[in-house]
């Protein structure tokens, strides 16, 4: 079987196994197990993500998002 070739704009580790990825395209994306998913709707800039699984994110509007059920809740300050 050949590999596929992922690429990313960006990635952040929150442990050994919680890996998340902006992909080329902007899409959310995380590896599960030994592939990668689409890990959250719309698309962004920046991810971060603890060791907990919390993730973060700043959106292609410039502004800072949590996710909480699977949708990117703006932060509110």
């Amino acid at each position: 079987m050949k590999a596929i070739a992922w690429q990313f704009s960006q990635q952040s580790s929150g442990s050994a196994t919680i890996l998340w990825g902006i992909g080329l395209n902007g899409q959310y994306y995380k590896l599960t197990g030994k592939s990668w998913t689409q890990a959250a709707p719309s698309t962004g800039k920046q991810v971060s993500v603890a060791s907990d699984g919390t993730a973060w994110s700043i959106g292609t509007d410039n502004k800072v998002y949590r996710l909480v059920n699977n949708a990117w809740t703006p932060l509110v300050v």
